[in-house]
């Protein structure tokens, strides 16, 4: 725990001097000021995930990595110092404000080093997650990696920012693995400090929001200390989602405040792909700088999103040899190393067909009412009450939607509401594990309920009720945290828990000693570098000498491809 705290103060310092370096960027072009610390903190995150893919294209993330992390931190302390201090003076001015905040927060700090202080126990973690980082560790980027294990083609940015803060050269070879501990501390932490309610004794429809995003970061406390892909995507979405909501409910704010979200959405995208339809947002406020002819503005906007995604799509090409795996339809490149496009058909469609519940990759195409009650099956109460009252909820939302429009004359509820319905759609058709974007199915419900609360705040008699009513709420959610506070037992004080070490044997491929799972699929962390599958060592080569230089398909195999059951497919079962 007490190694982890280190981290975060660490990450925390960072985050806000990157973060306070971009805003002082965004105020050059649009003259917009932006003072809260959450979208400081999680713009820092983002631009300190942008600063590790990009070093990782060049070298590997590790000591030098951090030493030239550290140089720019002095660098932006001192050149925006008189901002950063104009910061924390106006956060120190709401002093009651304040003391509640620092109270919370720290009482959140010691459950979340406490969750993150953990045994890793997700499946997939050991799969590729652990050996992705460690290879970003080690040599930065390889061509052609995705030959290797076709996961680690999936490229996710939290995994270089988990390796830039795993400081596994000040441990002795010791890799941390906290970063989704920290996110889900920061976005809590936002969720519960900024409830509009404790402040207006009101209801609000993007408290509902927050208290979704309460709920879902408290519902992954067993998973938060493995590196899960799917935790920060899925949670950055709920974020992103309150923070539109809340300047929606502000109505006259101008659209140079939503700039930041924007490229927040843009990096969205680099954590994992299932968040892809948030982009719908961008599009939204795209259309008011088009209308206001801001053609310079946008020009810089669209030149600053690149690059925000830039370093995520050049790894993705070095990897794979495809701008975004797993879709060989964007198929523009031809490097030697590049994937064969069956890999990628068949790994896609084998994720949605076990998503589906049908786990068999040939029968990707089951009709609807054949893999749906066999989906709907393994679901508990709950979550097929969600699944079977989102239509009516779709109904309900857009006719509020379009009330709000024409009352507010503003598009901007209906943009909301169409974004959070082709979010859901996204990932039913797409991947329809809970795990995956099951949370989503409660946004719509909750914005027709806070919508219909905010309709009763001005026929409600009592003046604390609505605030009552959201602490209960919030309460109820939050209380598997208030257990892990009063009973759970303070264990790992010093270190989180490692990487368990699986049982692995050694072969050879030119020379080199690969490890392969001496059962199973799992090779974890320690065993590297390592494949799951032993046949698929006969399908590739190295490219050159040295692992540095990556892996290809070799001539003889083009057309092969291992699937996820260790099996060997030769024929292009999709056509």
């Amino acid at each position: 725990m007490l190694v982890n705290l280190f981290c975060w103060f660490y990450i925390t310092v960072s985050a806000f001097l990157f973060g306070i370096a971009g805003m002082k960027v965004l105020k050059k072009v649009n003259g917009y000021s932006c003072f809260e610390a959450d979208t400081i903190l999680v713009f820092g995150v983002c631009l300190l995930t942008v600063f590790a893919q990009s070093f990782s294209l060049f070298y590997k993330v590790g000591a030098a990595a951090n030493a030239v992390l550290v140089l720019l931190d002095i660098g932006f302390f001192y050149i925006f110092r008189k901002d950063i201090f104009a910061v924390i003076k106006i956060w120190k001015e709401n002093k009651t404000a304040l003391k509640y905040i620092v109270l919370v927060i720290g009482v959140l700090t010691i459950i979340f080093l406490k969750y993150a202080s953990k045994p890793v126990v997700v499946y997939d973690t050991y799969l590729y997650h652990a050996q992705a980082v460690r290879w970003i560790e080690e040599y930065g980027i390889v061509p052609g990696l995705g030959n290797l294990h076709n996961r680690l083609a999936y490229n996710s940015s939290l995994l270089p920012l988990q390796a830039l803060f795993s400081l596994k050269f000040m441990w002795g070879g010791r890799s941390l693995h906290s970063i989704n501990g920290f996110i889900g501390l920061l976005l809590i932490s936002y969720a519960v400090c900024s409830l509009k309610v404790l402040r207006t004794h009101k209801f609000h429809g993007s408290d509902f929001f927050r208290i979704i995003l309460i709920f879902y970061i408290v519902s992954q406390n067993d998973v938060i200390s493995s590196l899960n892909t799917d935790f920060f995507a899925l949670a950055m979405v709920l974020y992103l989602l309150i923070k539109w909501m809340t300047l929606t409910e502000e109505k006259e704010t101008p659209v140079e405040a939503y700039v930041c979200l924007c490229l927040l959405c843009i990096f969205s995208v680099s954590l994992k792909l299932s968040a892809a339809m948030i982009m719908l947002l961008v599009l939204s406020a795209l259309v008011k700088l088009i209308r206001k002819r801001q053609w310079k503005e946008l020009g810089i906007y669209a030149v600053l999103g690149i690059l925000v995604i830039l370093p995520f799509l050049i790894r993705n090409v070095i990897i794979s040899g495809y701008l975004i795996y797993p879709y060989p339809e964007l198929d523009i490149f031809s490097f030697n190393w590049k994937m064969p496009e069956y890999t990628l058909f068949y790994d896609r469609n084998e994720v949605k067909s076990w998503a589906m519940g049908v786990r068999d990759g040939n029968r990707y195409r089951v009709p609807f009412t054949e893999w749906f009650p066999v989906w709907i099956e393994d679901l508990s109460r709950f979550q097929k009450l969600e699944v079977y009252i989102f239509p009516l909820s779709v109904l309900f939302a857009v006719g509020i939607a379009v009330w709000k429009t024409i009352k507010y004359k503003m598009a901007d509820y209906f943009c909301i509401v169409v974004t959070i319905t082709a979010i859901v759609l996204f990932w039913f058709w797409g991947a329809p594990a809970i795990r995956f974007g099951g949370v989503f199915l409660l946004l719509l419900p909750c914005f027709v309920i806070g919508n219909a609360a905010e309709y009763l705040n001005s026929r409600i008699q009592t003046d604390s009720a609505s605030l009552i009513i959201m602490l209960i709420c919030i309460m109820y959610y939050i209380n598997p945290v208030i257990v892990e506070l009063t009973e759970g037992e303070f264990e790992n004080k010093v270190w989180e828990k490692d990487y368990e070490k699986v049982e692995c044997r050694e072969v050879y491929l030119a020379g080199e000693a690969f490890y392969l799972p001496a059962e199973g699929d799992l090779t974890g962390y320690w065993s590297f570098p390592a494949a799951p599958y032993e046949d698929q060592m006969t399908l590739i080569e190295l490219r050159g000498e040295r692992l540095k230089d990556g892996f290809k398909m070799k001539e003889d195999y083009k057309n092969a491809f291992v699937t996820n059951s260790g099996s060997i497919k030769e024929t292009n079962i999709f056509e």
